[in-house]
């Protein structure tokens, strides 16, 4: 009897470990199964988070290619972004000199935009000189970040926690800023940063084809000034050449017996008033 029952000790035992080792089996498996199932999930959102990137970056770029309106592309720019990347808030700020100029924020806020017209450029980067912030790929600010109280103003929101920076950059010179902003630490990662410098240089585009079409333009104004003021010149001489014939001859036919001094005189007042009525009109097309 004694035997017997250590000989069923013995299959107890063996059986417990043959299921201890099953169990452990499938729980390998089971793990393994979820952590594909997982990898599957990620590799379909990062799909579809480059689909969602690919489209936005379409979608901008037809924008660049039909219209040269720099407002409504930095602001059909941001909503893009908002739709793209995960924050609260977002900001297109330009370089003028040493002050950035807030010219638009998603969504809008009751904050007033023109308050926000010369806003010291150093101070905002947090000391950060231009020419380095323009060799950043990022920046990365929270309340602790010299110029904080200006990037809640840009935001329009007292109450964000964290604010990434991204420089837009033309020729090496920085002419630009893409800002978001979040209401709460951590939400900025290496998509976002990376999303953002594409859109960045999209944004630098803009600004470059608004600029040299407000360059062309006033190409084009000066121009066509100087084209009135060749016709002015011009009109006016002949005219005033005109007159000044008429007074050499008028005091040899106020002398002459029976010459009509009035007739040229006449002539003389109808020049004089066709200048100044020529040049009172390219004076206004100017």
């Amino acid at each position: 009897m004694r035997k017997m029952n250590e000989g069923l000790e013995d299959r107890v035992r063996e059986r417990t470990a043959e299921l201890m080792l099953v169990n452990e089996q499938r729980k390998h498996q089971l793990h393994e199964r979820k952590r594909a199932q997982q990898a599957q999930i990620r590799s379909e959102a990062r799909e579809e988070q480059q689909r969602s990137v690919a489209e936005a970056l379409q979608s901008t770029a037809r924008l660049l290619s039909n219209t040269l309106d720099l407002k409504e592309i930095l602001q059909r720019l941001l909503i893009t972004i908002g739709r793209v990347v995960s924050c609260d808030s977002s900001a297109v700020l330009l370089i003028k000199g040493v002050s950035a100029a807030l010219v638009h924020r998603w969504p809008p806020t009751d904050w007033p935009v023109r308050q926000m017209e010369a806003l010291p450029l150093q101070s905002l980067l947090g000391g950060l000189a231009p020419i380095d912030a323009a060799r950043s790929e990022s920046m990365l600010f929270d309340p602790e970040s010299q110029g904080w109280e200006s990037w809640c103003a840009i935001h329009g929101n007292p109450a964000i926690s964290e604010v990434l920076c991204v420089p837009i950059v033309a020729d090496d010179e920085l002419i630009g800023l893409i800002t978001l902003a979040a209401n709460r630490l951590g939400i900025f990662d290496e998509h976002t940063q990376s999303v953002l410098n594409v859109f960045s240089d999209q944004a630098a585009a803009a600004i470059r084809n608004a600029n040299l079409y407000s360059q062309a333009q006033h190409l084009a104004a000066v121009e066509e000034r100087q084209r009135i003021a060749r016709d002015l010149h011009d009109a006016v001489s002949q005219t005033l050449w005109s007159a000044s014939v008429l007074v050499d001859v008028l005091p040899e036919v106020i002398n002459t017996p029976g010459a009509d001094w009035q007739n040229v005189t006449g002539q003389l007042h109808k020049l004089i008033q066709g200048a100044q009525s020529e040049m009172r009109t390219l004076l206004w097309e100017l």
